[in-house]
């Protein structure tokens, strides 16, 4: 072999390690030749996870292995070209999901709570239904002839105002008398034979109550002079509270564990005030700082703020620790809180507005279809999708889904009850029977 062609070979070698080793750290940093455009890219990725996790996925109509399984909660679709991508998501027995993804260089598009809506309800009652509460796997329905039943039988005739959370408790006031009556199904719930202890509750007739989250034993009750805390476990009343001559105690309150607020209402200077009774010292604090006009609605923001929403459609933050109150919409018709504080939903009259209170989430605003018909809100257990509430029917809102292509009705009905800790939802629907509906976990 001579020097030439040793030197020749050696060039060649040379080279190939080049292109080999260039071509190796490029395609670790991400780079990709794409055929269809004819030039290299960066890729990017999508992350997606879904509920139910085994549901099966389509990337611009062609299948994708689902890699959801024991060590990993998604999947991670790899190697992607960056543009917008059509994913798509289906189930028996759910409706089917589509989200447009935008897949940038280098980066990975996370779709990380996918959620698919049940097709058909899981189980629909015999029997007309006027109110009920849910929970624990359980339901205590009120009828069309007022009659309040519970596990197919009938315990009392009247009005159902609450329920524990877990359906451990109810609150009912008599149809005739008007007297309020606590349920407690502790050991009934257990065994069909047991009938519910009965409880006689002595609050005014007039006076708005509901059952303590926290504590199923106490029972708060407000009318517009008086303030009472009710203990079913010593059957005493104690007024905790009461209005002076000029003042009237707005009808709207809301109960945290630590703490109980509602509003008072000056009637000489229209001045709106906050109440705050500290439930481990029990004693009552009024807000220094006041805004004008009345309550309709009043929710706790996590455990240091209050929601305060006026009649004529302003919505206040109030802040405990700092004592001041701060507008944050006006217009707005309905309102929810996130159950662990970190944001607010709000129904104005052109959009619905998201308020974050983290830096987890940012503001929105979604233009969703007939939002002047729109009556409410609730929340879903992920805190990333919404009830939105119409007339007759819930639709399901994506709060990453700003296009709203998953914008999609639940269930045709009324009075719609969500209950995070079995991932439930109930309506009644337009036969009047009360339908459940079970969500993907």
């Amino acid at each position: 072999m001579t020097r030439r062609t040793r030197r020749a070979i050696f060039y060649v070698l040379t080279a190939l390690f080049l292109l080999i080793g260039t071509t190796v750290v490029l395609y670790a940093e991400g780079w990709r030749f794409d055929f269809g455009t004819f030039r290299a890219e960066k890729v990017g990725a999508i992350y997606l996870r879904s509920f139910p996790s085994d549901a099966s996925i389509t990337l611009d109509g062609k299948p994708v292995q689902n890699q959801s399984g024991f060590l990993s909660k998604g999947t991670l679709i790899s190697n992607l070209f960056p543009r917008t991508y059509s994913v798509a998501l289906g189930k028996d027995g759910y409706l089917p999901w589509r989200e447009n993804a935008a897949v940038t260089p280098a980066l990975v598009t996370a779709l990380k709570n996918a959620v698919l809506i049940p097709a058909v309800p899981a189980s629909v009652s015999t029997g007309t239904v006027k109110n009920y509460f849910a929970g624990g796997g359980a339901v205590i329905v009120q009828t069309p002839a007022n009659a309040i039943r519970w596990q197919g039988k009938t315990i009392a005739h009247g009005t159902l105002i609450d329920a524990g959370a877990n359906l451990e408790d109810a609150l009912v006031r008599d149809a005739t008398t008007g007297a309020a009556t606590l349920y407690r199904f502790e050991n009934s719930a257990d065994n069909a034979g047991v009938a519910p202890t009965a409880v006689s509750v002595p609050i005014p007739f007039a006076a708005r109550a509901a059952i303590d989250p926290a504590n199923a034993l106490q029972i708060f009750a407000l009318d517009a002079s008086h303030a009472f805390l009710f203990d079913a476990s010593r059957a005493t009343t104690t007024v905790i509270a009461a209005a002076p001559a000029g003042v009237v105690f707005g009808s709207a309150f809301a109960i945290a564990p630590s703490a109980i607020a509602w509003t008072r209402y000056a009637e000489k200077t229209g001045a709106l005030s906050l109440v705050i009774y500290d439930r481990a010292a029990q004693t009552v604090t009024r807000s220094s700082s006041t805004i004008p006009g009345t309550a309709a609605e009043v929710r706790w923001i996590g455990t240091d703020a209050v929601a305060v929403l006026q009649h004529d459609g302003t919505l206040w933050r109030y802040d405990v620790n700092g004592e001041s109150f701060t507008k944050l919409d006006d217009g707005v018709r309905s309102f929810a809180v996130a159950d662990d504080g970190s944001a607010l939903g709000a129904l104005g009259a052109r959009s619905l507005d998201l308020f974050p209170f983290t830096d987890a989430m940012t503001y929105g605003r979604f233009n969703i279809p007939d939002v002047p018909e729109a009556q409410g809100l609730l929340w879903y257990g992920d805190r990333t999708h919404l009830f939105v509430v119409y007339p007759d029917r819930v639709v399901f809102l994506d709060l990453m889904d700003f296009g709203l292509r998953n914008f999609t009705a639940v269930a045709t009905g009324t009075l719609p009850l969500y209950n995070p800790s079995d991932n439930t939802f109930y309506l009644v629907n337009s036969l009047g029977k009360l339908a459940r509906f079970d969500f993907p976990r």
